[in-house]
């Protein structure tokens, strides 16, 4: 007998269930290539500064500390800061190629 589709099927909790086991199989991924690889040259709140950055280019430095839920100091050990154009009293971050050595 066919299974049947519940007529309180909620597209929103099934997302949230996948979203969960793409995250879960992404942390497992991260770490055999942690363990297998070589040591990682950004730290994880590195990579998600750097995805909020790349993804808000031009966000300001308050903007940033409020969306981590981190302290200022903590965030501006994480980035290289620009003054922003229409305020000095401000900081505005964006992402920039790599340096070459």
């Amino acid at each position: 007998m066919p299974e049947r589709i519940s007529s309180s099927f909620d597209p929103v909790r099934a997302a949230a269930r996948q979203a969960s086991s793409i995250a879960e199989l992404l942390d497992v991924m991260w770490e055999q290539d942690r363990n297998d690889g070589p040591p990682p040259y950004l730290s994880v709140s590195q990579l998600r500064v750097m995805y909020i950055v790349d993804h808000k280019n031009g966000i300001r430095m308050r903007a940033l500390t409020r969306l981590l839920g981190a302290s200022p100091p903590s965030v501006c050990r994480l980035v290289d800061r620009r003054p922003c154009p229409d305020s000095r009293r401000e900081v505005t971050l964006c992402v920039t190629p790599p340096r070459r050595t």
